[in-house]
């Protein structure tokens, strides 16, 4: 049987997170907001790293090894603390910048690659000593770029004079993992408000993510947060929080509201290989996920 409590630390994060978010949405199909777009008088030639690159860029989980703190030399990531990076193929980058999820609009073109100004909930980290001038200068990064390179396992970012502002390595997936953490669950299709189970439309990114009794994820609009517990197929999701941002966009805006809705109902789940169902103490099907692994 779950237990019904849910952790004093975790209750304050969320009553913090509830308490910052003031309409800076996490991801809400972002638009750009000061970076220049992708017009069609810019040819940049491809590298022959970036040839095909666009397609190894997309859906890769990519772990932050150092940044750009505005020093003379680049600085590794705080010990204790891991940042990520995951480009979407909607055009959504989104991830942890080491304290808060974030997301951001991005645009592709041969090796060029723009990045749009993050956004993010806004939990304050004092633990690891650090993180939070490292997340200030993560983000500030991140609309620096204006190239990219993939060299096997390893991405750089780099600014418009060439030089590399981030790099990552390509995650890895520690050994003994199975069930559904680490991975990212992709929404398929959700029961509506009248009970009725649709398909998600192809502009949609709804995500779920699993790891250590916490749930975070992507709910087409927003970033969520939330607490979860699982027993042998039976599953309890509690104290979920997100950002408020409002996408102007009625079906999406409905979709999402169902979302975030059927995991507050869940009761259990059952797993078959790359597919996840969420059900109610009724059986109904609540929410159908596909995935590839976080790290394949």
């Amino acid at each position: 049987m779950i237990s019904k409590r849910m952790g004093p630390a975790f209750i304050f994060t969320c009553m913090v997170l509830a308490a910052f978010i003031t309409g800076a949405g996490c991801i809400s199909q972002p638009t750009d907001q000061g970076n220049p777009s992708l017009t069609a008088t810019e040819s940049p030639t491809p590298t022959t790293q970036a040839t095909g690159a666009q397609s190894i860029l997309k859906g890769i989980p990519w772990e932050l090894v150092s940044y750009d703190s505005g020093r003379i030399a680049q600085e590794s990531v705080t010990l204790g603390s891991t940042v990520t990076a995951r480009f979407e193929a909607g055009g959504i980058l989104h991830g942890s910048s080491g304290c808060n999820q974030y997301s951001a609009s991005y645009e592709t073109k041969g090796s060029t690659l723009l990045i749009s100004t993050p956004q993010h909930t806004r939990i304050r980290c004092h633990s690891p000593p650090g993180v939070e001038s490292q997340e200030k200068a993560y983000l500030i990064d991140l609309e620096k770029v204006r190239t990219f390179s993939i060299d096997g396992d390893i991405l750089r970012l780099s600014d418009d004079a060439g030089r590399v502002v981030l790099l990552f390595r390509r995650g890895e997936i520690p050994p003994g993992i199975a069930g559904i953490s680490w991975k990212t669950w992709h929404l398929s299709s959700y029961r509506d408000d009248s009970g009725i189970v649709v398909g998600i439309q192809d502009s949609m990114v709804m995500t779920t993510r699993f790891l250590d009794g916490t749930i975070s994820g992507f709910s087409g609009c927003n970033c969520y947060l939330g607490q979860y517990q699982e027993d042998g197929g039976a599953m309890e999701i509690k104290d979920l929080v997100a950002t408020d941002m409002n996408c102007r966009n009625g079906t999406l805006m409905g979709a999402e509201r169902a979302f975030l809705s059927n995991l507050k109902g869940t009761t259990a789940y059952i797993q078959s290989d790359d597919r996840l169902l969420l059900v109610n103490d009724r059986g109904d099907s609540l929410l159908t996920y596909d995935t590839k692994a976080v790290f394949p």
